[in-house]
């Protein structure tokens, strides 16, 4: 956004296809690489495991009487140390929501915060704040696999900036009702539904604007302005 905006091409561009029809194709253009990238992970995980347990099983079924009674108990630990968890269908799915409503939430941001700046280096200032939860999601990784049932876990996993990288953690190691994945997601979807109205009226203005980085009053004049 920002290239596009310091080199003027936005301008041809918008004069042919309106501003929100331009972030949409591009918030939707990335987010099908993701999504493509995502099948090929979980894709991945199943060749994986198709080929990789039936070898691991064999190896556990092996008779181990000619073997010393340490290093049989040794190959039963590393068999058991390799066992593939058990990936449901609804676990992939809550995973794809979860990657696309934090796609949207964070492409929207980012998507704002290029068109209200007009330097890197304003670039730079404009998405700290965005890549603050972000940071935070990265620190609790580890507090969520020692314990996934801490206050401070259960409020990642509920926070909706937070919520796409701590809940998915949080399902794949406690058990988590329907109704509270059911919660977080439309909790998650709202904020992405504002945060895509919000960011679409600035990214309207602020792409055709030059000049100094506007303050936070300025931004509320866009939002309430655009039409």
């Amino acid at each position: 956004v920002l290239e596009e905006k310091t080199t003027r091409v936005a301008e041809v561009i918008v004069a042919s296809v309106k501003p929100d029809i331009l972030m949409a194709g591009k918030v939707i253009g990335v987010g099908a690489v993701g999504l493509l990238q995502q099948a090929i992970w979980f894709g991945g995980a199943f060749a994986i495991g198709a080929y990789l347990a039936p070898f691991l099983d064999m190896k556990a079924q092996q008779p181990a009487a000619s073997q010393a009674a340490a290093r049989a108990v040794e190959a039963a630990d590393a068999t058991a140390a390799f066992a593939l968890p058990t990936i449901g269908v609804g676990t992939i799915l809550s995973a794809v929501a979860f990657f696309i409503l934090g796609y949207l939430l964070y492409s929207a941001l980012f998507a704002a915060a290029g068109a209200m700046v007009n330097t890197d280096q304003e670039a730079q200032q404009a998405v700290f704040p965005v890549m603050l939860p972000l940071i935070f999601s990265a620190v609790l990784i580890q507090t969520v696999m020692q314990n996934p049932e801490t206050g401070l876990a259960k409020f990642g996993a509920w926070f909706p900036l937070t919520a796409p990288i701590v809940m998915p953690m949080r399902m794949a190691l406690v058990s988590t009702s329907v109704a509270e994945v059911a919660a977080v997601v439309a909790g998650l979807a709202a904020t992405c539904v504002a945060v895509l109205w919000v960011s679409a009226r600035i990214y309207r203005v602020g792409l055709l604007m030059y000049g100094k980085k506007p303050t936070l009053p300025e931004l509320a004049r866009w939002v309430r302005q655009a039409g």
